[in-house]
C-alpha cells in the first residue's frame, strides 16, 4: 500500500499566481525526477519510485493562502511501505504471466513451451497392412491300411496232384497213415483275394502267419517260403516243426518295415512230413490238412497303388515365419482388425479336407481354425481383437505363426498311385492388418529429432549490460512418454542474442523412462538441466533474447537386453511428446549491471528553478544497490546537453552465509546543480541509466523474495530563482 503526502515550508507569502506558478513548477520537477520506467523483471527496485509518485489526486486548491516567500522550499513527496511483489502487480501493465513466486516466495520468470518435439510410435516400427506368409509345403506322409486278413488251405488231394510216393495211396476213409517225408520239394501254392492294394511299400506293419494242423493224431513238420509272385522274391520264410495234430497251430511273425511287394503272394512249401502214428485218421483228401492263415496288421503304407480307405491323419504341425522390415523381432501383437486366408493346392490324386488350427492366434480365448478343401480356399477369417503370439517356439521365439492341421481324407473309388513325398501347399495371407500394439524386440535405432526453434519474447534482457548472472537457472524438459523402449536423447538448445552471438546449453545426455506394462499409464517425467548438468548459467547470461534452436537424437534400446520376458512395447496410438519449461528464479549475481530507458519531457516552465534535490530515505530488505544517472538530450538529434552525477538511490539489503537476509538502513540524494538544470531546460529527453549489483560489490548473489520489504520516504528539496 503506497501512502502519499505534500507539504510546503516557505519563507513568505505567495500571490495567488504566484502560488499556482511554483506548484506547477514543482510537479514539472517531479514528472522529470520521478519518470516510470519498465525494468519490471531484473530491475525491481526503480520501480519502487515509478509507482510512489502518482500525485494526480492531489488537490492544490485546498492549500492555505497564508504563506511565505522563501527561495527555497522542501516537499516530502511519497511513502511508501511495499513487497517486492506490491511493486510486480503495479507495474504489470502488460499483464505478463511470466513472473511467479516458487519456493520460499523467491521471484521467479517461468516460460514454457509446448509440443517442441513429438515422436509418433507409428515412426518407429514399420507395421505392414498386408502380408503374405511364406508358402509353407507339407508332405501327406504315410496312410494307413485296415487289418488284412487271408487264409490258404491246403489237401491231401492237392499234394497227390503234385507228389508221387505213399501219399498217392491215401484214400477217403478210415486209415493209418504211413510215414510221408518229402524233403525237398518244391510246390506253390496260391493266395488269393487280395486286393486291397496291387503293389505297395509299407512304411511300418506286421504279418502274422500261423499254420494250423486239422489231422487228428498225426504231427506235422512244414518249411515254407511266402513269395511275391510278380518279382519272384521270397518275402519270408517258414519252419514249422512237430506242429500237434487236432487243430493245433503255430504262428511266426514277420516285421513288414520297408518291405515292398505285391497283392501276388504265394506259398512255396520246401519240406512236408507227416509223421507215423499207430492211430488210424478219418480222411477226406479234399479237405484242407493244414492251412496258412495270414494277418496284415498295423499297416502305413509309404508309396504304391493302393485303395484309400477313409482316414484322418494327424500330428501335423507347422509355422509362418512373419518376418518385419528392419529386423524387427515381434513376440506378441494385438489386432484391432484384419483378416486371414488360407489356400491350398495338392500334388497327390488324394481327395479330403484340411482342419486347419492356429494354436497361438486367439479371439476370445479360443484358437483360430479353418477348414478347406485339398485343393481349394478358405474365407476371409476375421481377426478383430485377435491376440497373436509369435513366441512360442523357445529355439526362435519371434515371428513365428504356429499351425496345426489334421487331413480327413475321403475314401478312393479304385486304385490310386499314393506316395507319401506327395504335398500339400498351404498358402496363407494376412489382408487390412491394423495393429493395436505389438510386443517385442524392435532393435536398437538411432532417430533424428527434428531441428526446431522457439522465442522466449524476453527482448527487455537486451538492455541489461555489465556482470550478470542468474545463479540458478533451470531448463526442464516435460515429458509425456508412452512408448515402452527404453531411448537415450541427446540433445543440445543454442541460444542466440539479438546481435546473433550463440551459447550452446551443452546438456548431458538423459534417459526417458518407458510405462511399466502395455496397460500402464503414459510416464510423466521431468528432466532438469542446471548448473550441476549443462552450461545454462552463460546461457541465460548470453542473454538469450534472441531464438533458441534445438537439435539431437533419440536412440532407442541403448543398452538394454530385450527378451520375451522383458520386450519393448508400445500401443499403436502412443507418442512422446516433449514440452520445455524455463525456470529462471531471481538469485541474481551482479555487479555493475547497468539499465537504462528514455522519457520525453516538456521543459518550458523551469526557468525559475536554480537547484533541486531528490531525497530518498530507506529501510531495505532487498539485497541491491542501486545507481541512477540522468543524461538530459535532444531526442532528436541525439545532441547530450548535460547530466547529473551518479549518485546512490538505495543500499542493498545484507545476506549471511546462510541466505538469512538483514535490512539496511540507509539514505541518499540525487542533485541538479544550475549546470544540469541549464541542460534539462534545453532538453525534450531525459535518458535515466542505472547500475544495480548484488551485496558485497556482486560476489554474492541477491535472492529476491516476493515478500521482502521497502520503507521508503522520498522528499524533493529545490531552490528556486525568485
Amino acid at each position: 500500500m503506497v501512502k502519499l503526502g505534500i507539504s510546503f515550508i516557505l519563507g513568505q507569502e505567495l500571490t495567488t499566481s504566484e502560488s499556482y506558478y511554483y506548484r506547477t513548477k514543482i510537479i514539472y520537477l517531479r514528472l522529470f525526477l520521478m519518470k516510470k520506467h519498465s525494468y519490471r523483471f531484473l530491475f525491481l527496485i526503480p520501480l519502487f519510485l515509478a509507482s510512489s509518485c502518482n500525485l494526480d489526486n492531489f488537490d492544490f486548491n485546498k492549500l492555505s493562502d497564508d504563506v511565505s516567500l522563501s527561495p527555497e522550499l522542501v516537499m516530502p513527496m511519497a511513502k511508501a511501505d511495499i513487497t517486492v511483489w506490491d511493486i510486480i502487480e503495479s507495474v504489470n501493465d502488460e499483464n505478463d504471466t511470466l513472473l511467479k513466486t516458487g519456493d520460499k516466495d523467491i521471484i521467479k520468470i517461468v516460460y514454457t513451451e509446448e509440443n517442441i518435439y513429438e515422436y509418433e510410435v507409428r515412426k518407429l516400427v514399420n507395421l505392414p497392412d498386408h502380408k503374405d506368409l511364406p508358402v509353407e509345403e507339407k508332405a501327406i506322409g504315410n496312410i494307413k491300411l485296415s487289418t488284412i486278413a487271408k487264409q490258404r488251405g491246403i489237401t491231401i488231394k492237392q499234394l497227390q496232384d503234385n507228389l508221387s510216393g505213399a501219399i498217392d495211396n491215401i484214400t477217403d476213409g478210415v486209415q493209418q497213415l504211413p510215414l510221408l517225408e518229402y524233403d525237398p520239394i518244391d510246390i506253390e501254392y496260391v493266395v488269393s483275394g487280395i486286393d486291397q492294394f496291387e503293389r505297395v511299400k509299407f512304411a511300418k506293419g506286421e504279418l502274422s502267419v500261423t499254420l494250423k494242423n486239422n489231422f487228428q493224431f498225426h504231427y506235422i513238420t512244414v518249411e515254407a517260403s511266402l513269395i511275391d509272385k510278380l518279382t519272384g522274391n521270397p518275402i519270408k520264410n517258414l519252419v514249422f516243426n512237430n506242429i500237434m495234430p487236432n487243430n493245433s497251430s503255430a504262428a511266426q511273425k514277420v516285421t513288414l518295415d520297408n518291405l515292398t511287394f505285391s497283392n501276388s503272394l504265394s506259398f512255396r512249401l520246401t519240406k512236408f512230413i507227416v509223421h507215423q502214428n499207430n492211430s488210424p485218421e478219418i480222411i477226406n483228401i479234399n479237405s484242407d490238412i493244414f492251412s496258412f492263415d495270414m494277418s496284415f496288421n498295423k499297416l502305413e503304407i509309404t508309396s504304391g497303388r493302393v485303395k484309400v480307405e477313409s482316414q484322418q491323419i494327424e500330428n501335423f504341425a507347422g509355422s509362418f515365419n512373419f518376418d518385419f522390415d528392419d529386423d524387427v523381432k515381434v513376440f506378441a501383437a494385438e489386432l484391432k482388425g484384419g483378416s486371414l486366408e488360407i489356400n491350398s493346392v495338392n500334388t497327390s490324386p488324394l481327395s479330403g479336407t484340411l482342419y486347419i488350427t492356429f494354436p497361438e492366434i486367439k479371439k476370445l480365448g479360443s484358437p483360430i481354425q479353418v477348414n478347406i478343401p485339398f485343393n481349394g480356399q478358405s474365407g476371409k477369417q476375421n481377426l478383430s481383437n485377435a491376440l497373436i503370439n509369435m513366441a512360442s517356439d523357445v529355439n526362435f521365439p519371434y515371428n513365428k505363426v504356429p499351425y496345426t492341421y489334421t487331413i480327413a481324407l475321403n475314401a478312393s473309388s479304385g486304385y490310386i498311385d499314393f506316395d507319401a513325398n506327395d504335398y500339400v501347399r498351404l498358402n496363407a495371407s494376412l489382408d487390412m492388418l491394423d495393429f493395436k500394439n505389438v510386443q517385442g524386440d524392435f532393435g536398437k535405432k538411432q532417430v533424428k529429432i527434428d531441428d526446431g526453434n522457439f522465442n522466449m519474447d524476453m527482448e527487455f534482457l537486451d538492455k541489461i549490460t555489465g556482470d550478470f548472472r542468474l545463479a540458478n537457472p533451470k531448463l526442464q524438459l516435460i515429458l509425456t512418454n508412452g512408448i515402452g523402449v527404453p531411448a537415450k536423447v541427446e540433445a543440445d538448445f543454442v541460444a542466440q542474442d539479438k546481435n546473433g552471438k550463440s551459447v550452446s546449453l551443452n546438456p548431458t545426455p538423459f534417459m526417458v523412462t518407458p510405462p511399466a506394462s502395455l496397460s500402464s499409464p503414459v510416464v510423466k517425467q521431468t528432466v532438469t538441466f542446471d548448473k550441476t548438468n549443462s552450461n545454462i548459467v552463460e546461457f541465460v547470461a548470453l542473454p538469450p533474447s534472441g531464438n533458441i534452436s534445438y537439435t539431437g537424437d533419440i536412440f532407442f534400446n541403448p543398452t538394454d537386453i530385450v527378451s520375451p520376458a522383458n520386450p519393448n512395447f508400445f500401443d499403436l496410438d502412443s507418442k512422446l511428446q516433449i514440452d520445455l519449461g524455463v525456470d529462471l528464479p531471481f538469485e541474481l549475481q551482479v555487479n555493475n549491471l547497468t539499465f537504462e530507458d528514455t522519457a520525453k519531457i516538456d521543459s518550458g516552465d523551469l526557468d525559475k528553478i536554480k537547484t533541486a534535490e531528490l531525497i530518498v530515505n530507506a529501510i531495505n530488505e532487498i539485497p541491491l544497490d542501486i545507481d541512477v544517472q540522468l543524461f538530459f538530450v535532444d531526442t532528436i538529434s541525439g545532441q547530450q546537453f548535460s547530466s547529473s552525477a551518479k549518485n546512490k538511490l538505495l543500499s542493498a539489503a545484507q545476506i549471511s552465509d546462510t541466505g538469512v537476509i538483514t535490512a539496511t538502513n540507509s539514505s541518499h540524494s540525487i542533485t541538479l546543480n544550475e549546470t544540469e538544470l541549464s541542460g534539462l531546460k534545453k532538453a525534450n529527453g531525459i535518458i535515466f541509466k542505472g547500475t544495480i549489483s548484488s551485496p558485497s560489490n556482486g560476489t554474492k548473489s541477491a535472492v529476491i523474495y516476493s515478500k521482502s520489504k521497502l520503507n521508503m520516504s522520498v522528499s524533493i528539496k529545490a531552490k528556486l530563482d525568485l
